[in-house]
């Protein structure tokens, strides 16, 4: 069963779109067609923006455009020309929603027709115009928005995290208000618009920089080694020693031969740098298996660093069949949705390149 399996919905790609944008509005679409809605993704004709998203696979393709293109209808545009009749042949299904990027110029037909635009963006509502002009993509939307400097060492530069969490953070939002407006659509018929910024997104997601600094206080910052849950050295690569003070009992009892002091007896700039100094020894001389054991008999949340080619073998992700086939020449697999729907995994279903009659006509 496809719980939006009676859906339809538009995931609309303008030249020029910038790639953070891109990537949220197609994580958003994503979501949406793994719950088995007809998703169709209209690029321009210079192409979809995704396409250049590193890493690629052996045949050039980029893995990142596989990944975020699964179960969806691609219509490629051949001049704008044909992404206005592609827009009106989706306007006669009535879609139940629109996925764009800020400024679209089809918003104002969107809203005659009574279809709910859930629009990304970069910049909070009303500040676009003080921002016109100024260059920023999703690494420096992380640095607006704090993420950057929430771990790490003060005295290096911040460091790119891995992926497009904001953009994909910001595309799980747009999915949201996707489904908020639709359930409001059912219950009194009425059109639901929303507008994500990335920068928000950012805030919300760094959220307690928000209450330190409302309290005076600038934390959370870049703390290196005293960082609250340190990752430090093992034998054959890294683990992260993450408890709570309520948790501490039971991390004496899994270094029962360690002089541990108890972090509460401590001030908190204190307490992650001597707990390090007193582990650090003891999981050198340790693999991440046999720390990962010894945390697990004792019930302390300790998390060994896998890297991903690691993670494909793994058992839980093995038990879960969480890595599916992504309709790659290569073979690659990729991430499914997390769910099930009444007991059941979500079906997997593979892109599609269509034309603009498979729009208007959907091929079985």
């Amino acid at each position: 069963m496809r719980p939006l399996g009676d859906l339809i919905v538009l995931e609309l790609c303008r030249a020029g779109t910038p790639r953070h944008l891109r990537l949220a509005m197609a994580m958003a679409g994503r979501l949406v067609a793994d719950l088995g809605a007809r998703l169709i993704s209209v690029v321009p004709p210079e192409g979809d923006a995704l396409t250049a998203v590193p890493p690629f696979a052996g045949n050039g393709a980029s893995t990142v455009q596989l990944f975020l293109t699964m179960g969806k209808e691609v219509l490629s545009s051949e001049d704008d020309s044909t992404i206005d009749q592609a827009v009106e042949a989706l306007i006669a299904l009535k879609p139940a929603a629109v996925i764009v990027a800020e400024g679209d110029p089809d918003l104002v037909r969107f809203a005659r027709a009574g279809i709910a635009a859930i629009t990304l963006a970069t910049w909070p509502e009303g500040s676009e115009e003080d921002r016109a002009g100024a260059p920023i993509n999703g690494f420096g939307i992380m640095a607006a928005g704090g993420i950057l400097d929430i771990i790490g060492d003060p005295d290096r530069e911040p460091l790119r995290l891995g992926g497009h969490q904001i953009s994909y953070a910001a595309g799980l939002s747009a999915f949201t208000a996707l489904m908020a407006a639709v359930a409001q659509r059912d219950l009194d018929g009425r059109v639901l618009d929303a507008r994500i910024s990335l920068i928000e997104t950012a805030v919300w997601m760094n959220w307690k920089a928000v209450v330190g600094a409302a309290e005076g206080d600038s934390y959370p910052t870049r703390r290196g080694d005293k960082a609250g849950f340190p990752v430090l050295r093992c034998k054959d690569g890294w683990v992260a020693l993450v408890f709570t003070p309520m948790q501490f009992d039971r991390v004496r009892a899994m270094f029962p031969d360690l002089p541990l002091v108890d972090p509460s007896a401590l001030p908190h700039a204190q307490r992650a740098a001597a707990l390090t100094k007193t582990v650090a020894p003891w999981l050198a001389e340790r693999t991440r298996a046999e720390i990962y054991a010894e945390a697990r008999q004792h019930g302390v949340p300790l998390g060994p660093v896998y890297t991903p080619a690691e993670l494909l073998d793994d058992e839980q992700y093995l038990a879960r069949d969480f890595l599916v086939g992504g309709g790659s020449d290569d073979g690659m697999l990729f991430p499914r949705s997390p769910m099930t729907w009444n007991g059941d995994r979500l079906p997997d279903r593979a892109s599609r390149k269509v034309t603009l009659a498979d729009v208007v006509e959907p091929t079985a």
